[in-house]
């Protein structure tokens, strides 16, 4: 798994949660640089934020820089669209952070960040 470490070399926590075979909304969280990606349930994607700042406490500051749709099914992981409220995520910054993510789970990934429902 890919990991967020601390200045001490611990593990914080994970940087992409992605549930399988499931269409979520999802989010990009970021503090002081440090970007994670998190998909879950909700009717708006601060929802997802915050079921994840309640599950993961040491998310209570990190805010949100954007949002989609990803689903993984199929052998595939596609991330799309956008957030109405916080717009498009960084399509580097997904990228970076699925890729590595899908190939660690042995699928292919398709980032279409901002492209349409």
């Amino acid at each position: 798994m890919w990991k967020l470490y601390n200045s001490k070399n611990e593990i914080k926590m994970e940087k992409v949660i992605i549930e399988k075979d499931k269409l979520r909304k999802c989010v990009i969280l970021e503090k002081d640089g440090a970007f994670v990606f998190r998909s879950g349930p909700g009717e708006f994607h601060e929802d997802v934020a915050n079921r994840f700042r309640e599950l993961e406490p040491e998310l209570k500051d990190w805010r949100i820089r954007g949002g989609g749709r990803v689903i993984w099914s199929d052998g595939e992981i596609r991330v799309y669209g956008r957030s109405i409220d916080y717009g498009y995520m960084d399509q580097d910054v997904v990228e970076e952070l699925v890729s590595e993510f899908a190939k660690e789970n042995g699928v292919e990934f398709t980032n279409d960040t901002g492209v349409g429902y």
